[in-house]
């Protein structure tokens, strides 16, 4: 039996350029010998026994060696969907306990500045000082400090 590439005795060679190519004459290649027929059967031989034993029949613990780890790879696969699917349900309960915050937060702030706008500050300076017999502080009651010296004040007297 006698197989030949189709490029296995003729090789084409040609030149680039910015003219048509012009493919230049076939060179022959010589031919190897033939084969002798028990060498070539032998060798046939060798590749048919090499591929019988590239399909050789698994054994039964080596499936039940797969079977178990294609389930573990099953159960691990649902597990890791299971968790995926509980970290998106708390994050959708994160962003709806946010929005709620945010709006108690809005509200708080509108009813602080509602409480803020009934306070008569006019009216607690007088009822202070007629009912509690609060005094304002005069000129000679209030000391400055030069902080410039330093950021923090040390308390001379104790305050009454």
């Amino acid at each position: 039996m006698e197989r030949r590439n189709k490029y296995q005795n003729i090789d084409y060679y040609y030149t680039d350029g910015n003219t048509v190519r012009k493919v230049a004459a076939p060179v022959e290649v010589p031919r190897a010998p033939k084969r002798d027929g028990e060498r070539e059967n032998r060798r046939i031989e060798h590749r048919r026994s090499y591929r019988r034993s590239e399909n050789v029949e698994m054994s039964l613990p080596y499936v039940a060696f797969l079977f178990v780890m294609v389930i573990m790879i099953v159960m691990a696969c649902v597990k890791y969907l299971d968790l995926n699917s509980q970290i998106n349900k708390a994050n959708n309960e994160i962003a709806n306990l946010q929005t709620q915050l945010d709006t108690l937060v809005t509200k708080n702030d509108a009813m602080d500045y509602e409480i803020n706008g009934f306070i008569d500050v006019d009216y607690i300076l007088e009822t202070a000082k007629t009912q509690l017999g609060m005094v304002v502080a005069g000129k000679e009651q209030v000391q400055f400090y030069d902080s410039s010296v330093s950021e923090y004040m040390n308390q001379l007297n104790d305050v009454e």
